[in-house]
């Protein structure tokens, strides 16, 4: 790992799970300052979290290493007025971001729609970090001599994924979408939430090269929201992670934010520009994702329609 001296960070959904993990173990690597975004309900954990940083750095000989410059950003992620805000909110702030870490996101949860009218996990997981990729721009592009980097959290659930059904993420397609007894349908949606991350990045390296945008896995995660799961979800993801090709099973917290960590601190030409990295730095060749993982014209409809429906909030 390499210093962070001087960089500025932004994690979403940095309050708690593998956000939190991230947000501390980047913290001891003493860069200039961190921002965490959650949901306004969570500002008790934040300020925990935080708290918790900067005791570590007044308790340690080396503290002084240790960031303490941390804020916490109030964000519905499936919000885009709420997501728009903040950017906002940093633009008038901040002269620069190195680090966005697009972290926030949900998993599974019952068929729901966003204030905007979108699926819920596609909101989450997808459209709100679009919206704060598009927004920040100007301060991820502010340094070009060093590059900016983005680092979206996928899944090893895009590998279920045949497609992204745009058609059903909104509108007439989203109105006729319901939920089935096994769960089969929260998971497509999720899966494909997941996908879309991974061709969205994809895309980011081509419209935006000097910029490093990666898609990093955590693997199969024992975390809170996972915990949460009903009987079905939580032995359905015990078992895929047994059956995962690399996986070892479930991993802790600490574990699973290992890859976010390496690929935040290791060194820019140890990258590919919007590759996909398994744990823990393991870039999964061209010819290992899946078939809709390569699809460029899937990748490319996902990216103009993007841009469309986020046309009144750029």
């Amino acid at each position: 790992m390499t210093t962070l001296t001087g960089k500025t960070i932004l994690i979403t959904g940095g309050t708690r799970g593998l956000g939190a993990v991230t947000a501390l173990a980047l913290a001891r690597l003493g860069p200039h300052k961190i921002y965490i975004t959650g949901r306004p309900s969570s500002s008790a954990t934040a300020d925990t979290l935080i708290s918790k940083i900067r005791s570590e750095a007044e308790s340690n000989p080396n503290g002084n290493n240790i960031c303490t410059n941390i804020t916490f950003l109030p964000t519905d992620n499936a919000s885009l007025a709420s997501v728009s805000a903040t950017a906002q909110k940093l633009l008038e702030t901040e002269e620069k971001i190195d680090i966005l870490i697009c972290n926030a996101g949900i998993a599974a949860i019952p068929l729901g729609k966003s204030e905007d009218g979108y699926e819920i996990q596609f909101a989450t997981n997808v459209l709100g970090h679009a919206l704060l990729i598009r927004k920040l721009l100007p301060l991820l592009r502010k340094d070009t001599s060093r590059g900016a980097r983005i680092i979206s959290l996928g899944s090893y659930g895009y590998r279920m994924a045949k497609t992204v059904d745009l058609e059903r993420v909104s509108g007439d397609g989203l109105a006729k979408d319901k939920d089935d007894f096994l769960g089969y349908q929260r998971w497509r949606r999720y899966t494909e939430s997941k996908l879309a991350n991974t061709l969205y990045t994809s895309q980011l390296a081509k419209q935006y090269p000097e910029i490093v945008s990666v898609t990093v896995t955590p693997g199969f995660v024992e975390s809170d929201m996972v915990k949460n799961f009903g009987f079905v979800d939580h032995w359905m993801t015990k078992l895929g992670a047994k059956l995962a090709r690399g996986q070892k099973g479930m991993v802790t917290v600490e574990e699973g934010a290992e890859n976010t960590v390496w690929a935040a601190t290791v060194e820019a030409k140890e990258l590919v520009n919007g590759g996909l990295y398994d744990p823990v730095g393991k870039r999964v060749p061209e010819g290992e994702l899946t078939a809709a993982a390569r699809d460029e014209a899937l990748a490319k409809r996902l990216w103009e329609w993007t841009e469309a429906e986020l046309g009144r909030w750029l």
